[in-house]
C-alpha cells in the first residue's frame, strides 16, 4: 500500500501563528511574507489552486494572485501535478549543470569541493534574492512554455 505524505505536517503556519494569513485586501501582500520560509510552499499553493480556496495567503500567493493564475492557466487540470513536474524538472536541470561545472572546475584544476562551495553560495544567494512569492508558479509555467 503506497502513503502518501501529508505535507500540512511540515508546514510553518502549522507551528506558528498563521492568523495573519487569512486577511483580507491589501494586507495580504504583507502577509505573505510569512510563507517565504515554509519548506512546503510549493505544495500548500498547489493544495489552494487545485481546491480553487478563495480565502487568505496559501502558498506565498494572495486570494487576487491566485485568481489571476488560474483565470491565465484555465487549461491545468491538476496544479500539483504541474508543480511537481516543475520542480523536479528544475532540480534536474540543476544537477546537469552542477556535473557540468564540475567538469569544467576538474579540466581546469579546481577541486570539486570548491566548485560545490560556490555552487552553494550561489543557489543561497539566488534563494534571497528571490522573494516573489509566485516563482513556484512562474517556474511551472515556464517548464511548460507557456
Amino acid at each position: 500500500m503506497t502513503e502518501t505524505w501529508n505535507w500540512r505536517i511540515a508546514a510553518r503556519c502549522r507551528v506558528a501563528d498563521a492568523d495573519t494569513l487569512f486577511t483580507r485586501g491589501r494586507v495580504q501582500r504583507e502577509a505573505r511574507q510569512f510563507c517565504t520560509a515554509c519548506p512546503v510552499r510549493t505544495e500548500c499553493l498547489a493544495h489552494a489552486l487545485d481546491h480553487q480556496i478563495d480565502i487568505g495567503v496559501w502558498g506565498g500567493m494572495t486570494e487576487r494572485q491566485r485568481r489571476a493564475l488560474l483565470k491565465q492557466r484555465p487549461q491545468v487540470a491538476s496544479w500539483t501535478e504541474l508543480l511537481q513536474s516543475a520542480r523536479q524538472a528544475y532540480y534536474a536541470a540543476l544537477a546537469d549543470a552542477a556535473a557540468s561545472r564540475d567538469g569544467d572546475a576538474s579540466a581546469a584544476g579546481c577541486s570539486v569541493v570548491e566548485s560545490s562551495a560556490v555552487e552553494n553560495r550561489a543557489a543561497e544567494n539566488r534563494a534571497a534574492e528571490s522573494t516573489a512569492p509566485t516563482c513556484g508558479a512562474q517556474d511551472a509555467a515556464s517548464s511548460t512554455g507557456s
